[in-house]
């Protein structure tokens, strides 16, 4: 008899496309979230993937909370992301946030901090 593997989903798993250009998450920011990108968003993704956090595309979001713009991804499966508010007034920056399992923490106030 032939044993059947199977494999288990988590609901936090997810595709994940690479992104390694900043200019994916302009255009995304700009295209799909309708607001202006932060002004030093390229520097940060530097900063991320020099602290060995995976750039992921913006649109891989299955799964993930709906105001959140996703950046990179941790070794341990959180994620980095910029909050952005549904009803933002124009020129108010985005806070950096990480994603896990247990909920949304904010990192920084803004992509400058």
């Amino acid at each position: 008899m032939k044993s059947k593997s199977t494999t288990r989903k988590s609901n936090f798993t997810r595709p994940r496309v690479r992104c390694f250009s900043s200019t994916g998450h302009v255009s995304f920011i700009k295209d799909v979230a309708a607001t202006q990108p932060p002004e030093h968003l390229p520097s940060l993704l530097k900063i991320l993937q020099t602290k060995g956090e995976t750039i992921i595309s913006p649109g891989s979001r299955q799964g993930i909370v709906p105001l959140v713009i996703l950046l990179s991804e941790n070794l341990s499966g959180s994620l980095t992301a910029l909050l952005r508010w549904p009803t933002a007034p124009p020129g108010m920056e985005m806070p950096i946030v990480e994603v896990c399992k247990l909920g949304v923490w904010l990192l920084a106030k803004n992509v400058i901090h």
